[in-house]
C-alpha cells in the first residue's frame, strides 16, 4: 500500500506539470533511484507502469538512473528528474 501512494504522487505530479505546460503527450520520464532507496528498477517499473496506463504519459519512454553514492543527500530517495513532452 505504501508503494501505491508513492507512485500515485509521481503520476499526479507528472499530470500537473503536463497540464501547466499545456502538453498533449509526455514522451519521456527520467527517474533517479538512490542507492539506499530499497527498491530495484524492476520493482519500480512493476509499480509505475500500471499507473501510467490511460494517462498522458502512458507511452512515455522511462529512463531510470540507479545512483551509487552512499553519501548523497538523496541516497534514500526516488526522484523525478525530468519530463519531456509535446506541446499543444
Amino acid at each position: 500500500m505504501h508503494e501505491y501512494h508513492l507512485f500515485r504522487q509521481f503520476i499526479d505530479k507528472i499530470e500537473e506539470i503536463a497540464k501547466l505546460e499545456k502538453a498533449t503527450k509526455v514522451t519521456k520520464l527520467h527517474f533517479s533511484i538512490g542507492t539506499l532507496a530499497n527498491i530495484t528498477t524492476t520493482h519500480f517499473l512493476e509499480h509505475l507502469n500500471p499507473l501510467l496506463k490511460e494517462t498522458i504519459a502512458q507511452d512515455a519512454e522511462i529512463v531510470i538512473t540507479a545512483e551509487n553514492d552512499l553519501d548523497s543527500i538523496k541516497a534514500q530517495q526516488i526522484t523525478l528528474v525530468s519530463i519531456e513532452f509535446l506541446d499543444a
